[in-house]
């Protein structure tokens, strides 16, 4: 989405660059005062949430999603990403809108999202150039191939706009992992 001026165009960063920009990005998150209910796995005896396994079949944290950054588990910003956006998914999935945890969730996804938006450069998407552009497509379900990992993944699109000179943006996502791009 995001593009720098300057001479030429931007140059890609490695995978590597990316994924250490993602790492940068979870340690602002994570120093964040309302982070703190995200930090660490919910316990949901403790907390008194009924039915919280029922509802959540993936749980996911802050300090794993770390745990398994630090220790080099992630192969690519995409995956560090949607564990990321699993910790939000899932607060968001139990708890209603009235709740402070709730909007924590939802503060901390757009500081997160915008960021990850502004620093890290989506892998290349190939198969879109032969598509009938415009907002008829809202909700559609559509396959996208990402370069840096060779997988296709099926998502919704959620959002369109025209910038004008043949430029289209979509914003889908992502149905496996809730992952917004």
């Amino acid at each position: 989405w995001g593009r720098c001026g300057g001479r030429g165009k931007r140059q890609r960063k490695t995978a590597a660059e990316m994924l250490d920009v993602c790492g940068d990005i979870l340690s602002q998150i994570m120093s964040d005062p309302e982070a703190g209910p995200f930090l660490s796995p919910v316990d949901a005896k403790a907390e008194g949430l009924q039915h919280y396994d029922a509802y959540i079949e993936h749980p996911m944290d802050l300090g794993q999603v770390r745990r398994t950054f630090d220790a080099g588990g992630y192969g690519t910003a995409h995956e560090l990403h949607c564990d990321v956006i699993r910790v939000w998914r899932n607060c968001l999935i139990y708890f209603t809108s009235a709740s402070a945890r709730y909007a924590a969730a939802r503060r901390l996804a757009g500081r997160f999202l915008g960021a990850y938006r502004a620093r890290v450069q989506a892998p290349r998407h190939q198969g879109m150039e032969a598509f009938t552009h415009g907002n008829v497509w809202f909700g559609a379900s559509v396959k996208v191939h990402w370069e840096d990992d060779h997988q296709w993944y099926t998502a919704v699109i959620d959002d369109y706009e025209d910038r004008g000179g043949g430029k289209h943006v979509y914003h889908v996502i992502y149905d496996q992992d809730g992952e917004e791009e």
